[in-house]
């Protein structure tokens, strides 16, 4: 993982991860979270942190070679960032799954959660970023 540079001002966080599979997402999520407490409201971290969680699942499992996350944290605003080495793109208005269903509602919940969300290609591979917001920077 990469951590933000000296310089950067106070209320600005950067970091990047690479996962290369599944078994690393809960310690994503517990990274994300560490990272950004105290520079995200607890209810926006929850949301980033999902958010966060639910893309990269998505570039996993449908991508190739891994994925690289990175989340720019700023006074009322985080951009998550994940790009894979796969073809395809996420497609919106896909069918609701099953009502037991383990997966396919990962979109969904970015779409509840972010504030905006989006894609591109780029080749090789493919990107897919949210923006979440809030009103305030915490304090103390």
């Amino acid at each position: 993982m990469l951590c933000p540079p000296a310089t950067l001002p106070d209320n600005y966080r950067m970091c990047t991860w690479r996962l290369d599979d599944a078994r690393q997402l809960a310690a994503l999520r517990a990274a994300v979270r560490t990272k950004l407490t105290g520079h995200v409201p607890p209810a926006a971290l929850d949301d980033v942190v999902t958010v966060t969680g639910e893309l990269a699942t998505n570039g996993l499992v449908h991508g190739d070679d891994g994925v690289f996350v990175a989340i720019h944290a700023r006074q009322t605003r985080a951009e998550i960032i994940v790009r894979d080495g796969g073809n395809g793109l996420p497609t919106g208005g896909a069918p609701a799954p099953a009502e037991l269903a383990e997966g396919g509602r990962g979109l969904a919940i970015v779409e509840a959660l972010a504030d905006a969300y989006g894609h591109y290609r780029r080749a090789p591979g493919a990107t897919v970023w949210a923006r979440v917001t809030w009103s305030s920077h915490p304090t103390g």
